[in-house]
């Protein structure tokens, strides 16, 4: 599942799941953390430009077992990232496994 949007909800406490949310997620190193947190119980939120690519991550994440969604955001534009995830709670983990492409590099950095 992808969601292009604001995602927002307000479960009861009882509810809430613990959650990481893996911005740049890739089929790399975000996709290792999102199972090595899922294994765990973690809800998982992952968050790249890409919706077709967050489809793919999150079915196959599902097919292991995981609760995961793909949310659609560029970390160029992190208002993009806010709008896009809203965690329903403060057991948010997040993590930036993303890196601008090259393009999007100042030079020098």
């Amino acid at each position: 599942m992808v969601l292009d949007g604001a995602f927002d909800l307000d479960p009861p406490k009882e509810f809430i799941v613990p959650t990481i949310a893996i911005v740049g997620a890739g089929p790399g190193l975000g996709m290792e953390i999102a199972r090595a947190f899922g294994r765990r119980g973690f809800a998982v939120a992952l968050l790249a430009r890409d919706a077709a690519k967050l489809e793919t991550l999150a079915e196959e994440l599902g097919a292991e077992g995981i609760v995961a969604a793909g949310f659609t955001a560029d970390i160029l534009k992190p208002d993009t990232v806010t709008q896009a995830f809203i965690p329903p709670g403060p057991s948010v983990i997040e993590i930036w496994t993303g890196q601008p492409a090259r393009e999007h590099r100042r030079r020098g950095a």
